[in-house]
């Protein structure tokens, strides 16, 4: 997947997380591991100039967003580095980046990604697992 379509995807699911959501959105499929936000309301349509509130570049990975009030979480492999990110949810900034100190990055199928665990959090934290290290803490600010 090329870099241009990945953000594009990512803003896209981001758009939906952030303006649509509830505030807390702390794991994969949300906050009952359903996939359904009770009060969401997502746009219709959207695209790289319609209904999008911000974009981002990320590196490549499929791992899905998290949010958390005003944080956004994911992981992504940038130059060959597990790597788990932070962004303001109301501007798309990236607040903190952090790798993960793998020795090696495991192979995958070429559809898949060694960053292809999503986060989660308790609100305080954020865990990140990369099969080629292992789980990862953080809290808000980035501190180990």
């Amino acid at each position: 997947m090329n870099q241009g379509l990945l953000t594009l995807l990512v803003s896209g699911i981001l758009e939906i997380s952030v303006v649509a959501a509830p505030t807390h959105w702390p794991q994969f499929r949300g906050p009952n591991a359903t996939g359904i936000a009770d009060d969401a309301r997502p746009p219709v349509e959207f695209g790289p100039d319609r209904n999008l509130l911000w974009k981002s570049p990320v590196p490549p990975g499929v791992s899905s967003p998290i949010v958390w009030g005003d944080r956004v979480f994911l992981t992504g492999l940038a130059s060959n580095q597990l790597v788990t990110l932070a962004f303001d949810a109301n501007t798309g900034r990236e607040l903190w980046r952090r790798i993960a100190p793998a020795d090696t990055i495991e192979r995958c199928h070429p559809f898949s990604s060694p960053a292809s665990a999503t986060p989660c959090t308790d609100g305080q934290h954020v865990f990140a697992c990369f099969n080629s290290f292992g789980v990862l803490a953080y809290d808000f600010s980035g501190k180990e």
